[in-house]
């Protein structure tokens, strides 16, 4: 997971927008839960889908749809 700290420096230094940030994290978690849907680690990659819907529902729903995730990213 990407700490606190490194969001900082990555906005400070101009990197990503404050507005990125909750919808970049989303998609790396998703990601993240891909990978583990596809190692047959469901349980993990269902985790990570929860994680990423605390973060901002709607978003998580439009990446999860924007991706075709739909399968086996449930929420």
């Amino acid at each position: 997971m990407v700490s606190p700290a490194r969001w900082k420096i990555a906005i400070t230094n101009g990197k990503i927008k404050v507005e990125q940030r909750d919808e970049l994290l989303i998609k790396f978690l998703l990601k993240l839960g891909e990978t583990m849907y596809r190692e047959n680690e469901l349980d993990l990659a269902q985790g990570l889908v929860k994680q990423a819907s605390l973060i901002d529902l709607d978003t998580c729903k439009k990446v999860i749809k924007a991706k075709g995730f739909q399968s086996w990213a449930k929420i």
